[in-house]
């Protein structure tokens, strides 16, 4: 009864804690054991109590471990991925070094240098072979021409002898000479002909446009008999021989392109075009674009041919253009299509 009736000092929490944190010294960690040597279940509380802190040290000290190990491979493989960097910097600067060697001290500058074996030459067609054929055929020509005439001469000469016996037979002879010559000139005119193939054709484009009169001043009414004159036959229709042209030489866009004005009365305008166009203040415009330039048509009974020969064209943009006169301005503002195809040298 004594024995159950008595306590010890495991039934108190914090003793317990600090036996097992090996918070007391030798001596009293003694005298301890002895008050419990026995009680069994005070030893076996002491154990259970003591396994628990040694499981629990474990664990920490395997956390701490791992965190160890992780902390340790990922500079490893820092290191490593460095070490990696390094040698292919110093890997490059030596191939550097090692090209700018060969090529200061061992390389040939004069040698040719493949990149490709396969090479793609793009050249035009060699037209200085073909005028030289043609002017070291043309003596051939002309040699062959004088013989021939030298021979119709001869045989006039004899036939003015004897007319009567062989001037059909030499006529017929003349003839087929003749046929001959000609196939020969045209045989020896092939390599013409094949350069004229080789020329690229510049694609024709016309278009109907209506020019706007921007700037309009009236014609003042002339009384002298001798201004009356003057002006009536400047408003009489043009003859054919006389001249409505005028070419001028413009730069767009850095290209260099030759405009030709022509003039024509209102009345040589198409039907269709007629009756879609009846102010003073719009000209129809006929415009044109080939391999020789550009080409704008006014038809217009207020554009006359004095004023066609003091006329020039202005450039304001790239897509626009002015005619410009004494007594007006005509604006055309024409597509992309019309772009000049011949760049300023």
């Amino acid at each position: 009864m004594d024995n159950e009736k008595k306590t010890y000092w495991t039934d108190d929490p914090e003793l317990v804690e600090k036996y097992v944190l090996g918070q007391f010294s030798v001596e009293e960690r003694r005298r301890l054991d002895e008050e419990i040597a026995d009680c069994e279940p005070c030893k076996e509380k002491l154990h259970h109590e003591l396994q628990l802190v040694a499981g629990i040290r474990r664990y920490g000290r395997d956390q701490l471990k791992s965190r160890m190990r992780l902390r340790v491979r990922s500079q490893q493989v820092s290191y490593s991925y460095r070490y990696q960097y390094i040698g292919l910097a110093a890997a490059i600067v030596v191939i550097a070094l090692g090209v700018g060697v060969y090529q200061l001290w061992f390389s040939d500058s004069s040698a040719p240098k493949h990149f490709n074996s396969r090479e793609v030459t793009l050249a035009q067609p060699d037209t200085s072979s073909d005028e030289s054929t043609m002017q070291n055929e043309k003596p051939m020509v002309e040699e062959e021409a004088t013989r021939d005439r030298s021979s119709q001469r001869a045989e006039s000469s004899s036939a003015s002898t004897s007319a009567e016996q062989v001037e059909p037979s030499s006529s017929r002879e003349n003839e087929i000479r003749q046929e001959g010559f000609s196939s020969r000139t045209r045989r020896q005119k092939t390599p013409t002909a094949e350069f004229a193939e080789r020329t690229v054709s510049f694609p024709t484009r016309s278009m109907w446009l209506i020019g706007k009169v921007v700037v309009m001043t009236e014609r003042k009414p002339s009384t002298e008999p001798q201004a009356l004159m003057a002006e009536q036959q400047q408003q009489a229709p043009l003859s054919k021989s006389e001249q409505r042209i005028k070419s001028f030489t413009i730069v767009r866009e850095g290209f260099e392109q030759q405009v030709q004005l022509e003039q024509r009365l209102f009345r040589e305008l198409p039907r269709s075009r007629q009756t879609q166009i009846g102010k003073t203040q719009l000209m129809e415009t006929f415009v044109q674009q080939d391999s020789a330039g550009l080409r704008l048509i006014i038809y217009s009974d207020t554009f006359l041919p004095h004023d066609l020969e003091n006329a020039r064209v202005e450039v304001t943009a790239k897509d626009s253009l002015i005619v410009v006169t004494p007594l007006q301005r005509i604006y055309y503002k024409l597509p992309d299509s019309f772009r000049p195809q011949t760049r300023l040298r």
